[in-house]
């Protein structure tokens, strides 16, 4: 088990980086763990000691306050370090989605059915949350109880050698069981997170067309999909409850079995009373690690699935499509953008097939109908896509602001519209503003800068979206900038006067737009059909 989890090299690269950000937190925690673990070993001495002194009759009340006062002392520790591990277990696992979701951001090539279907949201939160719960927390608890497991098997040893290999006898028993019962627990919970995939990918469908689920009255068809998602998750719920219940039972039998024959072993060996009661503290403080331990390595096999599956992402992170390259080159001449023997399809569907396209400075109108391939070219040009074949040559006058996207969607945070268009802390609210003015969007859309966006911009139409967009676009001012059928959101005659302002600023750069729509061609200098 222990090497299946090392196999996932990218997912642990990612966990150690996670947990660098608390290292000293970690090595602290870990050191009061021993402290614990110490005075656990250390107790069952004492009341040997105790019932020794009482039998003498020379008990003093300094050792009984002695003892209290360690195990107070134990309590006080046990709490911060539950505490602490609770938190740092999930303050690691909120930098383990924090760094998924960097990386993915920085990925242009990761696969899109992450984003299509939700998976890569069940993966990110879902997953990583599975990973928090059995895995960090769990493996800091795991290598106290091995270490306390450990020193007390020396112990015993020490005492009893005929007692020490009884204990190995029923571990060894207690591990085959565990090993043959684990693996169908495994695959159980492997089928279980692909169906909730599943069901999170549904429920942002649900989200996404929530209108036509009322206007056609479609929610008995929902409900039935989501019963019949629901119906195979309880499926695998109740069958992975029944063989973790199963380990429980047979680890209970085993601790009877393992009492009974320590009684019949110390009858035998007509050990003093002192050494029983030293003894028999060993093995009580020996059934909470057994049980701890076992606890773990089922829930290794209960998180395994959820680490394949954030492998999987990270895996789709590092790989490339690209075949040719893609150079973005500084210069102090005009911007051009170059794309020579571009091939690029879908598995049913070629898009490009050595096409060649070159811009230079001006306006330029890449049109077609839907599914010819404009947004795909766009995102070729931006880098969000690795075309199959060919090579791309950017030349700019400044490197760090090259390109730049007015989408169809823009990403946007419940703040404020002046908030959402300040990309870089240079930009003033005046200079919005005077934008604001300037394009008369004030009359067209009653734009106000203080209104609030609501989350994902439920508090805007998609006209004031659009513009959104647009404004980014012209506040970065890119040497390239790609507007991607904006036309969906806005009168014709609103985006034609926009569009003749973008053009006014815009003489020595790059501006590409595409759209499917009919639009007056002597505005553009170039108008390319695909």
């Amino acid at each position: 088990m222990i090497q299946k989890i090392r196999s996932h090299k990218r997912f642990l690269k990612l966990l150690k980086e996670s947990i660098g950000d608390f290292k000293n937190q970690v090595i602290a925690l870990l050191f009061f763990i021993l402290i614990i673990t110490i005075i656990n070993i250390y107790i069952p001495h004492l009341f040997g000691t105790l019932t020794d002194l009482y039998m003498k009759d020379q008990l003093e009340k300094t050792l009984i306050l002695l003892i209290i006062s360690i195990y107070i002392v134990k309590l006080i520790i046990q709490y911060f370090v539950s505490f602490y591990t609770n938190y740092f277990s999930g303050a690691i696992s909120l930098r383990l989605k924090s760094l998924l979701i960097e990386n993915y951001i920085h990925a242009t090539n990761i696969h899109t059915e992450f984003i299509k279907t939700g998976d890569f949201h069940q993966r990110v939160f879902s997953e990583t949350g599975m990973v928090q719960g059995k895995l960090i927390f769990g493996t800091i608890y795991f290598f106290k109880d091995i270490i306390f497991f450990i020193l007390l098997l020396i112990n015993i040893f020490l005492i009893s050698p005929l007692l020490f290999f009884d204990l190995l006898f029923f571990s060894v028993l207690l591990y085959l069981f565990h090993t043959k019962i684990s693996n169908k627990v495994e695959f159980i919970n492997h089928e279980r997170q692909a169906e909730n995939a599943n069901l999170s990918s549904f429920f942002l469908e649900i989200l996404q067309g929530k209108n036509d689920i009322i206007i056609f009255n479609l929610l008995h068809k929902v409900i039935k999909v989501v019963s019949k998602i629901a119906v195979r998750i309880k499926k695998q719920i109740r069958l992975s409850a029944i063989y973790q219940g199963l380990t429980d039972v047979f680890l209970e039998v085993l601790i009877l079995l393992f009492m009974i024959s320590i009684v019949v072993i110390l009858l035998w060996q007509n050990m003093e009373i002192p050494t029983i009661v030293t003894t028999l503290g060993f093995v009580l403080f020996l059934l909470w690690p057994l049980k701890s331990i076992n606890a773990y390595l089922m829930s290794l096999h209960i998180v395994l699935p959820s680490i394949s599956r954030v492998e999987q992402v990270l895996e789709k992170m590092e790989a490339t499509t690209l075949k040719g390259t893609r150079k973005i080159i500084e210069t102090t001449e005009t911007p051009s953008l170059t794309l020579e023997n571009i091939s690029f399809g879908y598995e049913d569907q070629s898009i490009f097939n050595n096409a060649n396209f070159r811009f230079v400075k001006g306006v330029y109108l890449v049109s077609g109908k839907n599914g010819s391939g404009k947004s795909t070219l766009a995102n070729i040009i931006l880098g969000i896509t690795s075309p199959d074949e060919g090579n791309i040559t950017i030349k700019v006058q400044n490197r760090e602001n090259a390109l730049g996207l007015v989408s169809q969607t823009p990403f946007l945070y419940d703040n404020t519209i002046a908030e959402n268009l300040m990309i870089h802390d240079s930009i003033t609210k005046q200079e919005l503003t005077e934008i604001i003015k300037q394009y008369k969007l004030k009359e067209t859309f009653d734009f106000d800068l203080d209104k609030n966006v609501g989350e994902n911009g439920k508090n805007l139409s998609g006209g004031e979206k659009q513009i959104i967009s647009i404004l980014r676009g012209l506040l970065k001012n890119p040497d390239i900038l790609i507007l991607d059928e904006i036309t969906n959101n806005l009168p014709l005659k609103v985006y034609e006067k926009l569009l003749e302002k973008i053009i006014s600023k815009r003489k020595n750069k790059i501006t590409i737009i595409t759209s499917h729509h009919q639009i007056a061609p002597e505005l553009f200098d170039e108008v390319i059909k695909i």
